[in-house]
């Protein structure tokens, strides 16, 4: 058996030939990753200083982004989507589930949902520097 990878061009369909099994991996940026300020120097983390995401409020903004998402996560076509950076929201129980925007993507069944976001499940430290937006 021998293994068949594609690689497309952004934005193309994924389901062009039903005969194949097609993955999008995708990268969401996690709102709280967006700017983050350190409370130690009072400035933007580095590691979220995108230079080329300015202007900010019409590339960064989650009101511009979220729908821009989910146009491109509902028009792929991949019969699994791998999301990374998912920010989980929480009941008022503190149980974690998947955010309400993302369970309209047109198409698509969520059977599990697994995450390797440590630092909401092994303690928070993003409290000490980000502000937490989590539940603990």
């Amino acid at each position: 058996m021998s293994a068949h990878v594609s690689v497309r061009p952004r934005g193309s369909r994924l389901d062009e030939e039903s005969a194949l099994l097609s993955v999008l991996s995708y990268n969401l940026l996690a709102p709280a990753f967006v700017r983050p300020i350190d409370k130690r120097t009072g400035g933007v983390q580095p590691f979220a200083a995108f230079e080329w995401a300015e202007p900010a409020a019409e590339v960064l903004d989650w009101d511009v982004r979220r729908p821009r998402l989910l146009a491109q996560l509902s028009s792929c076509g991949a019969d699994i989507l791998c999301l990374q950076e998912v920010q989980f929201e929480c009941s008022s129980a503190g149980a974690f589930h998947l955010p309400g925007w993302l369970q309209g993507i047109d198409g698509y069944t969520w059977l599990q949902v697994v995450s390797f976001v440590f630092y909401v499940f092994y303690g928070c430290w993003c409290c000490s520097c980000y502000g937490c937006w989590c539940c603990c």
